[in-house]
Protein backbone atom coordinates (compact mmCIF):
# COMPACT_ATOMS: atom_id res chain seq x y z
CA UNK A 1 0.00 0.00 0.00
CA UNK A 2 1.53 3.26 -1.19
CA UNK A 3 -0.38 6.48 -0.68
CA UNK A 4 0.11 8.79 -3.65
CA UNK A 5 0.71 12.44 -4.25
CA UNK A 6 -2.50 13.63 -5.92
CA UNK A 7 -1.84 15.80 -8.94
CA UNK A 8 -3.65 19.12 -9.06
CA UNK A 9 -4.70 20.92 -12.25
CA UNK A 10 -4.20 24.65 -11.89
CA UNK A 11 -6.23 27.31 -13.65
CA UNK A 12 -3.96 28.65 -16.38
CA UNK A 13 -2.14 31.80 -15.31
CA UNK A 14 -2.91 31.29 -11.60
CA UNK A 15 -1.58 29.31 -8.59
CA UNK A 16 -5.13 28.01 -7.97
CA UNK A 17 -6.98 24.78 -8.67
CA UNK A 18 -10.68 24.21 -7.95
CA UNK A 19 -12.46 20.83 -7.87
CA UNK A 20 -16.14 20.01 -7.35
CA UNK A 21 -17.09 16.57 -6.11
CA UNK A 22 -19.16 14.24 -3.98
CA UNK A 23 -17.12 12.26 -1.46
CA UNK A 24 -17.95 8.69 -0.46
CA UNK A 25 -14.74 7.04 0.79
CA UNK A 26 -11.93 8.70 -1.12
CA UNK A 27 -8.42 7.24 -1.22
CA UNK A 28 -5.98 8.74 1.28
CA UNK A 29 -3.53 11.05 -0.47
CA UNK A 30 -1.38 14.13 -0.05
CA UNK A 31 -0.24 17.14 -2.10
CA UNK A 32 3.46 17.81 -2.20
CA UNK A 33 3.26 21.54 -2.98
CA UNK A 34 -0.38 22.56 -2.52
CA UNK A 35 -2.44 23.72 0.41
CA UNK A 36 -6.02 22.44 0.08
CA UNK A 37 -9.01 24.24 1.58
CA UNK A 38 -12.16 22.14 1.62
CA UNK A 39 -15.57 23.80 1.67
CA UNK A 40 -18.56 21.61 2.54
CA UNK A 41 -21.34 23.18 0.49
CA UNK A 42 -23.98 20.55 1.20
CA UNK A 43 -24.40 17.62 3.58
CA UNK A 44 -21.77 16.36 5.99
CA UNK A 45 -18.45 14.58 5.72
CA UNK A 46 -15.70 13.21 7.94
CA UNK A 47 -12.09 14.11 7.28
CA UNK A 48 -8.89 12.58 8.62
CA UNK A 49 -5.84 14.86 8.46
CA UNK A 50 -2.61 13.32 9.77
CA UNK A 51 -3.30 12.63 13.47
CA UNK A 52 -6.64 14.49 13.69
CA UNK A 53 -10.23 13.77 12.67
CA UNK A 54 -12.98 16.32 12.08
CA UNK A 55 -16.64 16.36 11.18
CA UNK A 56 -17.09 18.74 8.28
CA UNK A 57 -20.58 20.21 8.48
CA UNK A 58 -22.50 22.17 5.91
CA UNK A 59 -20.87 25.59 5.48
CA UNK A 60 -17.54 24.62 7.13
CA UNK A 61 -14.11 25.13 5.63
CA UNK A 62 -10.89 23.46 6.73
CA UNK A 63 -7.27 23.83 5.61
CA UNK A 64 -5.01 20.88 4.79
CA UNK A 65 -1.26 21.57 4.67
CA UNK A 66 0.92 20.35 1.85
CA UNK A 67 2.30 16.90 2.74
CA UNK A 68 -0.60 16.25 5.14
CA UNK A 69 -1.94 12.76 4.41
CA UNK A 70 -5.72 13.12 4.39
CA UNK A 71 -8.96 11.55 3.22
CA UNK A 72 -12.64 12.44 3.36
CA UNK A 73 -15.64 10.16 3.60
CA UNK A 74 -19.39 10.45 3.96
CA UNK A 75 -22.41 8.18 4.17
CA UNK A 76 -24.86 10.84 3.02
CA UNK A 77 -25.38 13.07 0.03
CA UNK A 78 -22.80 15.85 -0.02
CA UNK A 79 -21.15 18.41 -2.21
CA UNK A 80 -17.58 19.55 -1.60
CA UNK A 81 -15.50 22.25 -3.25
CA UNK A 82 -11.73 21.97 -2.85
CA UNK A 83 -9.51 24.98 -3.48
CA UNK A 84 -5.83 24.24 -4.07
CA UNK A 85 -3.10 26.85 -3.61
CA UNK A 86 0.27 25.92 -5.07
CA UNK A 87 2.96 27.26 -2.74
CA UNK A 88 5.83 26.27 -5.03
CA UNK A 89 5.09 28.68 -7.87
CA UNK A 90 6.92 32.01 -7.99
CA UNK A 91 3.84 34.00 -7.01
CA UNK A 92 3.68 34.59 -3.25
CA UNK A 93 7.25 35.84 -2.79
CA UNK A 94 8.18 33.62 0.17
CA UNK A 95 10.48 30.70 -0.60
CA UNK A 96 9.96 29.26 2.91
CA UNK A 97 6.17 29.16 2.54
CA UNK A 98 6.11 25.54 1.38
CA UNK A 99 7.79 24.36 4.62
CA UNK A 100 5.44 26.19 6.95
CA UNK A 101 2.48 24.69 8.75
CA UNK A 102 -0.92 26.31 9.26
CA UNK A 103 -4.08 25.75 11.30
CA UNK A 104 -7.30 27.22 9.91
CA UNK A 105 -10.38 25.53 11.31
CA UNK A 106 -12.85 26.80 13.87
CA UNK A 107 -12.40 24.84 17.08
CA UNK A 108 -8.63 24.57 16.53
CA UNK A 109 -7.91 28.28 16.72
CA UNK A 110 -8.34 31.03 19.29
CA UNK A 111 -11.94 32.41 19.16
CA UNK A 112 -10.61 35.88 18.31
CA UNK A 113 -9.42 34.51 14.96
CA UNK A 114 -12.76 33.10 13.81
CA UNK A 115 -13.80 36.24 11.87
CA UNK A 116 -10.61 35.84 9.81
CA UNK A 117 -11.70 32.32 8.86
CA UNK A 118 -14.94 33.88 7.61
CA UNK A 119 -12.89 36.45 5.68
CA UNK A 120 -10.92 33.69 3.94
CA UNK A 121 -14.17 31.87 3.21
CA UNK A 122 -15.64 35.01 1.66
CA UNK A 123 -12.57 35.48 -0.53
CA UNK A 124 -12.80 31.88 -1.76
CA UNK A 125 -16.46 32.37 -2.67
CA UNK A 126 -15.53 35.53 -4.57
CA UNK A 127 -12.84 33.57 -6.39
CA UNK A 128 -15.29 30.80 -7.28
CA UNK A 129 -17.96 33.23 -8.47
CA UNK A 130 -15.57 35.11 -10.72
CA UNK A 131 -14.36 31.83 -12.22
CA UNK A 132 -17.83 30.59 -13.20
CA UNK A 133 -19.47 33.95 -13.97
CA UNK A 134 -20.21 34.58 -17.66
CA UNK A 135 -19.99 38.30 -16.88
CA UNK A 136 -16.22 38.08 -16.34
CA UNK A 137 -13.83 38.03 -19.26
CA UNK A 138 -11.00 35.50 -19.22
CA UNK A 139 -8.57 38.29 -18.41
CA UNK A 140 -10.73 39.51 -15.51
CA UNK A 141 -11.16 35.97 -14.17
CA UNK A 142 -7.38 35.50 -13.95
CA UNK A 143 -6.89 38.93 -12.41
CA UNK A 144 -9.56 38.39 -9.72
CA UNK A 145 -8.43 34.83 -8.96
CA UNK A 146 -4.82 35.95 -8.54
CA UNK A 147 -5.73 38.90 -6.35
CA UNK A 148 -8.01 36.87 -4.08
CA UNK A 149 -5.39 34.09 -3.92
CA UNK A 150 -2.85 36.66 -2.79
CA UNK A 151 -5.20 37.92 -0.06
CA UNK A 152 -6.10 34.40 1.08
CA UNK A 153 -2.46 33.34 1.34
CA UNK A 154 -1.47 36.60 3.02
CA UNK A 155 -4.14 36.06 5.69
CA UNK A 156 -3.19 32.41 6.18
CA UNK A 157 0.50 33.26 6.46
CA UNK A 158 -0.03 36.21 8.82
CA UNK A 159 -2.78 34.87 11.07
CA UNK A 160 -2.92 31.07 10.91
CA UNK A 161 0.66 29.98 11.45
CA UNK A 162 0.95 26.84 13.58
CA UNK A 163 2.76 29.19 15.98
CA UNK A 164 -0.66 30.51 17.02
CA UNK A 165 -2.20 27.04 17.34
CA UNK A 166 -4.68 27.20 20.24
CA UNK A 167 -3.02 30.42 21.48
CA UNK A 168 -4.14 34.04 21.59
CA UNK A 169 -1.99 35.85 18.97
CA UNK A 170 -2.10 39.01 21.09
CA UNK A 171 0.00 37.46 23.89
CA UNK A 172 3.21 37.44 21.81
CA UNK A 173 5.46 40.33 20.70
CA UNK A 174 5.42 41.30 17.04
CA UNK A 175 8.68 39.55 16.13
CA UNK A 176 7.80 36.26 17.87
CA UNK A 177 6.02 34.64 14.90
CA UNK A 178 8.87 35.36 12.48
CA UNK A 179 11.42 33.97 14.96
CA UNK A 180 9.38 30.81 15.51
CA UNK A 181 8.87 30.23 11.78
CA UNK A 182 12.59 30.63 11.12
CA UNK A 183 13.29 27.98 13.76
CA UNK A 184 10.47 25.76 12.46
CA UNK A 185 11.78 25.95 8.89
CA UNK A 186 15.35 25.20 9.99
CA UNK A 187 14.26 22.06 11.88
CA UNK A 188 11.91 21.04 9.05
CA UNK A 189 14.75 21.24 6.53
CA UNK A 190 17.24 19.55 8.90
CA UNK A 191 15.29 17.01 11.00
CA UNK A 192 18.40 14.98 11.82
CA UNK A 193 20.31 18.00 13.15
CA UNK A 194 20.60 17.59 16.98
CA UNK A 195 21.11 21.34 17.47
CA UNK A 196 20.99 22.38 21.13
CA UNK A 197 19.14 25.39 22.50
CA UNK A 198 22.54 27.11 22.90
CA UNK A 199 23.46 26.51 19.25
CA UNK A 200 20.02 27.59 18.12
CA UNK A 201 20.34 30.72 20.25
CA UNK A 202 23.55 31.62 18.43
CA UNK A 203 21.87 31.00 15.09
CA UNK A 204 19.00 33.29 16.08
CA UNK A 205 21.27 35.83 17.85
CA UNK A 206 19.25 35.50 21.03
CA UNK A 207 19.93 34.48 24.63
CA UNK A 208 19.43 30.68 24.96
CA UNK A 209 17.50 31.00 28.23
CA UNK A 210 15.12 33.53 26.69
CA UNK A 211 14.72 31.30 23.61
CA UNK A 212 14.00 28.27 25.78
CA UNK A 213 11.29 30.14 27.70
CA UNK A 214 9.87 31.49 24.45
CA UNK A 215 9.49 28.01 22.91
CA UNK A 216 7.94 26.66 26.13
CA UNK A 217 5.10 29.18 25.72
CA UNK A 218 4.10 27.64 22.38
CA UNK A 219 1.83 24.62 22.02
CA UNK A 220 4.94 22.45 21.54
CA UNK A 221 6.23 23.11 25.08
CA UNK A 222 9.85 23.69 24.11
CA UNK A 223 12.54 22.86 21.55
CA UNK A 224 12.37 19.12 22.17
CA UNK A 225 8.61 19.07 21.68
CA UNK A 226 8.83 21.10 18.46
CA UNK A 227 11.60 18.93 17.03
CA UNK A 228 9.72 15.75 17.95
CA UNK A 229 6.51 17.05 16.32
CA UNK A 230 8.31 17.81 13.04
CA UNK A 231 10.14 14.47 13.02
CA UNK A 232 6.95 12.51 13.70
CA UNK A 233 5.11 14.52 11.03
CA UNK A 234 7.79 13.68 8.46
CA UNK A 235 7.82 10.05 9.59
CA UNK A 236 4.10 9.63 8.87
CA UNK A 237 4.57 10.59 5.23
CA UNK A 238 7.42 8.08 4.87
CA UNK A 239 5.39 5.47 6.70
CA UNK A 240 2.50 5.74 4.25
CA UNK A 241 4.33 6.49 1.00
CA UNK A 242 7.19 3.98 1.19
CA UNK A 243 7.75 0.34 2.13
CA UNK A 244 10.68 1.18 4.40
CA UNK A 245 10.67 -0.63 7.71
CA UNK A 246 9.81 1.41 10.78
CA UNK A 247 13.30 1.29 12.26
CA UNK A 248 14.80 2.80 9.11
CA UNK A 249 12.13 5.49 9.05
CA UNK A 250 12.83 6.41 12.67
CA UNK A 251 16.56 6.86 11.97
CA UNK A 252 15.97 8.79 8.73
CA UNK A 253 13.69 11.21 10.58
CA UNK A 254 16.28 11.93 13.25
CA UNK A 255 15.26 9.60 16.09
CA UNK A 256 18.30 8.04 17.75
CA UNK A 257 16.27 5.17 19.20
CA UNK A 258 13.25 3.47 17.53
CA UNK A 259 11.69 3.02 20.99
CA UNK A 260 11.60 6.80 21.41
CA UNK A 261 10.08 7.09 17.93
CA UNK A 262 7.31 4.65 18.90
CA UNK A 263 6.51 6.63 22.05
CA UNK A 264 6.57 9.98 20.26
CA UNK A 265 4.43 8.74 17.37
CA UNK A 266 1.87 7.24 19.73
CA UNK A 267 1.67 10.50 21.67
CA UNK A 268 0.59 12.41 18.54
CA UNK A 269 -1.31 9.76 16.60
CA UNK A 270 -2.81 7.73 19.43
CA UNK A 271 -1.34 4.43 18.23
CA UNK A 272 1.97 2.95 17.12
CA UNK A 273 3.54 3.51 13.67
CA UNK A 274 2.80 -0.10 12.67
CA UNK A 275 -0.84 0.27 13.74
CA UNK A 276 -1.09 3.53 11.76
CA UNK A 277 0.23 1.85 8.62
CA UNK A 278 -2.11 -1.10 9.15
CA UNK A 279 -5.11 1.23 9.66
CA UNK A 280 -4.46 3.01 6.36
CA UNK A 281 -3.98 -0.27 4.53
CA UNK A 282 -7.40 -1.40 5.75
CA UNK A 283 -8.94 1.96 4.78
CA UNK A 284 -7.43 1.88 1.28
CA UNK A 285 -8.97 -1.53 0.56
CA UNK A 286 -12.47 -0.01 0.82
CA UNK A 287 -11.96 3.24 -1.05
CA UNK A 288 -14.44 4.62 -3.56
CA UNK A 289 -13.29 7.39 -5.92
CA UNK A 290 -14.98 10.75 -5.56
CA UNK A 291 -17.73 11.63 -8.02
CA UNK A 292 -16.29 14.61 -9.90
CA UNK A 293 -18.63 17.28 -11.22
CA UNK A 294 -18.02 19.74 -14.02
CA UNK A 295 -18.66 23.43 -13.49
CA UNK A 296 -21.35 23.25 -16.17
CA UNK A 297 -23.19 20.50 -14.26
CA UNK A 298 -23.36 22.56 -11.08
CA UNK A 299 -23.39 26.11 -12.46
CA UNK A 300 -26.87 27.23 -11.39
CA UNK A 301 -26.63 25.49 -8.02
CA UNK A 302 -23.21 27.02 -7.39
CA UNK A 303 -24.51 30.52 -8.06
CA UNK A 304 -27.34 29.97 -5.53
CA UNK A 305 -25.01 28.52 -2.90
CA UNK A 306 -22.43 31.28 -3.37
CA UNK A 307 -25.09 33.96 -2.84
CA UNK A 308 -26.47 32.13 0.20
CA UNK A 309 -23.13 31.58 1.92
CA UNK A 310 -21.72 34.96 0.97
CA UNK A 311 -24.77 36.67 2.49
CA UNK A 312 -24.42 34.68 5.72
CA UNK A 313 -20.71 35.50 5.93
CA UNK A 314 -21.31 39.20 5.37
CA UNK A 315 -23.85 39.22 8.17
CA UNK A 316 -21.44 37.49 10.56
CA UNK A 317 -18.58 39.78 9.61
CA UNK A 318 -20.92 42.73 10.29
CA UNK A 319 -21.68 41.37 13.76
CA UNK A 320 -25.16 40.11 12.86
CA UNK A 321 -26.12 36.53 13.69
CA UNK A 322 -27.71 35.12 10.49
CA UNK A 323 -29.66 32.48 12.45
Amino acid sequence: MIIDNENVSLIAGTPIGIKLYKAAHEPAHYHDTCIEILFCVKGKAHIIIAYEEFDLNEGDIILVDSEDVHCISSQEDNFIVSFYIDQSVNFFGNASLINMSFVCHKGEIHPSMEPKVDYIHSLLLTMLYSYISPRCSKKDKIRIINKTAELVMETIENDFSVFYWMNDPNQFPEDAKARFEHIFTHIYDNPMDPMTIEELGKLEHINPNYLSQFLKKTSFMGLRGLRTYIRVYKAELMLLTTDLNITDISYQCGFSDPKYFYRAFKKWYGHTPSAHRKMHRAYMKKTVPNTIFSFEDKHSQLIEWIIYYQSALHLRLSGINPQ
